[in-house]
């Protein structure tokens, strides 16, 4: 990983370390020590991009759309939906659909789900795992948690 610090020893921003595929947060720096938060691995973050994007067809990008919100090593799915016609507001209004954490330590993903209060709770029908493994447990969605 690489190290970078301001003039006056502490450090802020983000690097990207080519080798490990990750971006990674500074969160912290001084002239001894170093707090990085690994964030989230470019293939599993093209993974989740691409299967956000493959959920509405084209047809029907003026209703909805889904993008991914990313902080930290968490990847978010919000679904997307334009202001109601007639309504006063010009903002499209978005709605968390999942959260995934990547977990740098053991390499795997925590599956999250957003509750009638839109608090995040983690989703304990899915174990932790690989981002394919969590994406398919979105899919399936058996408790239609997800996508109603």
């Amino acid at each position: 990983m690489g190290r970078a610090t301001s003039s006056n020893g502490v450090g802020w921003g983000f690097f990207h370390d080519e080798e490990e595929g990750i971006l990674a947060t500074l969160v912290g720096a001084s002239t001894d020590t170093v707090l990085v938060v690994a964030a989230i691995p470019d293939l599993d973050l093209d993974e989740i991009r691409t299967y956000a994007a493959g959920r509405v067809p084209a047809h029907l990008h003026d209703q909805i759309q889904m993008e991914v919100d990313v902080r930290g090593a968490t990847a978010t799915i919000v679904q997307c939906r334009p202001p109601w016609p007639g309504g006063s507001g010009t903002e499209w209004t978005r709605e968390g659909v999942a959260r995934m954490k990547y977990r740098a330590a053991t390499n795997d993903w925590v599956l999250y789900w957003s509750d009638a209060n839109s608090k995040w709770q983690r989703f304990d029908l899915i174990e932790p795992g690989s981002i394919e493994e969590i994406l398919d447990g979105i899919e399936e969605d058996p408790t239609f948690i997800f996508w109603g």
